[in-house]
């Protein structure tokens, strides 16, 4: 009885140590996943800082080419709108006020 407390005993002991060495690469393993996990969480927080960075920097080019449009468009319907003006006053003028040497 003596020897088979004894087996127990050591083959308690070795299932212990084995249990801690096991705990032990455990706890290295969610050391790096927890490394690993805030490595990734900075990442996407640096991406998603660079998309809105470049979000912003579109939405002020865009900006700027729809202000440039605008002024070209502005410019563009002045000129039409002056040559129409001058080309309908020389066609009323022909039309209401004749030249009567012709």
């Amino acid at each position: 009885m003596d020897s088979l407390a004894t087996k127990v005993e050591v083959g308690f002991t070795e299932v212990k140590g084995e249990i801690k060495r096991l705990d032990e690469r455990v706890g290295h393993v969610e050391k790096r996943i927890d490394d690993t996990k805030s490595s990734l969480e900075k990442r996407i927080d640096n991406t998603n800082q660079r998309i809105d960075d470049t979000k912003s920097s579109l939405e002020k080019q865009i900006e700027s080419t729809n202000s440039r449009l605008n002024s070209i468009t502005i410019g563009f319907f002045g000129i039409v709108g002056i040559l129409v003006t001058g080309i309908l006053t020389v066609l009323g003028k022909l039309v209401f006020f004749p030249n009567p040497l012709s």
